[in-house]
């Protein structure tokens, strides 16, 4: 198997390796995982990239729900680019999103509520980064938090208390 994953993410949980490749003469990214440290490979999805920079996917893993994983573009602003998994990779669902003209910055996960997760997305033409929270593994999301539209920086995060997920941080 000769594959060149443009990035990967280990579960802190079960080891489990998740990878992405792209497939430049098809247009389309592929999504792998190993149960074996790499020693073999099982390709779990493929779809057609739209304007996709394959430098710039990202895997999140929960560190309190084991298999919990969402993988993002953080600046594609296409909702087929976010994907959620239950089970470490081996099976993706599209995760629904408020408004698809975004790009997505950064993902964080609630301590006890799997299906909590907060997202910073990128309006960056207008400088506006808001904090978006869903409490139903994202079918519907509202605004949580300050309009982070002070940030100037690249590579911002949202983070959760994990003692108590009423506080959060909000880094640049």
């Amino acid at each position: 198997l000769n594959i060149e994953f443009v990035r990967f993410s280990v579960s802190p949980f079960s080891g489990i390796i998740v990878a992405a490749e792209e497939i430049d003469s098809e247009n389309k990214i592929a999504y792998w995982t190993s149960i074996d440290c790499g020693q073999n490979w099982t390709k779990t999805t493929e779809f057609e990239q739209i304007s996709w920079t394959s430098d710039r996917v990202y895997f999140y893993h929960s560190p309190y729900q084991p298999g919990l994983l969402v993988a993002l573009n953080v600046k594609s602003g296409d909702p087929s680019h976010v994907r959620i998994s239950n089970d470490d990779g081996m099976t993706w669902e599209q995760l629904t999103l408020p408004d698809s003209r975004w790009g997505f910055r950064w993902v964080s996960f609630h301590p006890t509520n799997p299906l909590e997760l907060y997202m910073i997305f990128d309006k960056s033409q207008w400088w506006q980064y808001p904090i978006r929270r869903t409490k139903d593994g994202g079918q519907t999301w509202e605004e949580f938090g300050p309009d982070c539209s002070d940030a100037k920086k690249m590579g911002e995060s949202v983070l959760v208390d994990p003692t108590n997920p009423n506080y959060f941080a909000f880094c640049n």
